[in-house]
């Protein structure tokens, strides 16, 4: 903590065009901001970056003060000598927006591969059986990875209705958004009204089940008193024929039958 006390003396504190408050090193510690190592394969850069600036927009500290803050979570050599090479590289006047910081950051510490994957998972993304809500957050955790696809507000709704189950996407294609919220917004209504239509239908269907069933029972009794009638009928008309006597004719007619 006293090294972290000494680096926040070094770092100007003052913001000339961005709005924002200058957040103290101590209220910042207080929210448990993570480290990042840049040596750990567990380590997600997008995710510490995004857990910081999450910590920063509560804060509601300036934009270079928040790049200054995640510095201070950087820890070891490797990724502080990275961050002090960058930092000399630049004017010493001039100010880090968190954009610049955070495309730096990714360049360095996501690896290509791990790029590529995301790109690939974020192209193939659909809803298919989740949720509105948890493809709204599969969405947004890829999308981060991929914000040169979205470069717009209008892109980021377009994909997202691209990506939606297809009773969905009929009804939002051609309806204009002008945020990518609202267009989750619609998107949960929607989706709301279907399992409202599905609970009752589901509760229609044994009671329509049950009459059919009833129906049924009352057609198939006539029918089947109408069928063993028929049946008496047919064995009285058919009879054994009685057998002609003679050994001549035994033989032959034995077990004929004649129609009375």
């Amino acid at each position: 903590m006293e090294r972290n006390r000494r680096r926040d003396k070094d770092v100007p504190s003052t913001s000339h065009t961005v709005q924002g408050v200058n957040v103290s090193l101590n209220d910042f510690m207080k929210l448990a901001p993570p480290i990042f190592t840049g040596i750990d394969s567990s380590e997600d850069p997008q995710r510490f970056l995004d857990d910081i600036w999450r910590r920063c927009e509560a804060l509601g500290c300036t934009d270079h003060r928040a790049v200054s803050l995640a510095s201070f979570r950087l820890e070891g050599d490797v990724v502080i000598s990275w961050f002090e090479s960058r930092k000399r590289a630049r004017p010493v006047e001039a100010q880090w927006t968190w954009k610049e910081f955070s495309s730096m950051f990714l360049d360095r510490f996501l690896l290509q591969s791990v790029r590529d994957a995301r790109l690939y998972e974020f192209e193939r993304l659909s809803q298919g059986s989740m949720t509105v809500d948890e493809y709204d957050l599969k969405f947004t955790q890829l999308s981060r990875y991929v914000e040169y696809l979205l470069p717009t507000e209008e892109w980021r709704v377009k994909r997202f209705i691209r990506g939606l189950k297809s009773s969905m996407y009929k009804v939002m294609v051609s309806q204009v958004f002008p945020s990518y919220s609202l267009a989750v917004d619609s998107a949960r209504l929607i989706e709301a009204r279907e399992l409202e239509d599905m609970t009752a239908g589901q509760s229609k269907r044994p009671r329509e089940e049950g009459q059919s069933f009833r129906q049924q029972g009352l057609s198939a009794g006539p029918s089947r008193g109408r069928s063993g009638r028929q049946g008496s009928w047919v064995q009285r008309r058919f009879r054994q024929r009685p057998s002609v006597s003679g050994s001549g004719d035994q033989s032959g007619s034995s077990g004929t039958q004649s129609l009375v």
